[in-house]
């Protein structure tokens, strides 16, 4: 249960459905780096980015 809430959480994060594809998920995260810049938000920034890897790693084990 707790996996799954993490990959939801994901989702949340970057403001996309959970059927988003690579493209998609590469695009929000750009977008959202504007609001969430290292200097200025170190936590904002880890969160964005542990939610943008996670994203990619289930949109390529939806291709495999």
């Amino acid at each position: 249960m707790a996996i799954r809430s993490l990959a939801m959480d994901c989702w949340s994060v970057l403001h996309l459905h959970d059927d988003a594809e690579t493209r998609d998920i590469k695009r929000a995260y750009a977008r959202l780096l504007k609001t969430f810049r290292p200097d200025e938000d170190a936590e904002g920034f880890q969160r964005l980015r542990e939610a943008y890897e996670q994203a990619l790693a289930i949109a390529q084990w939806r291709l495999e």
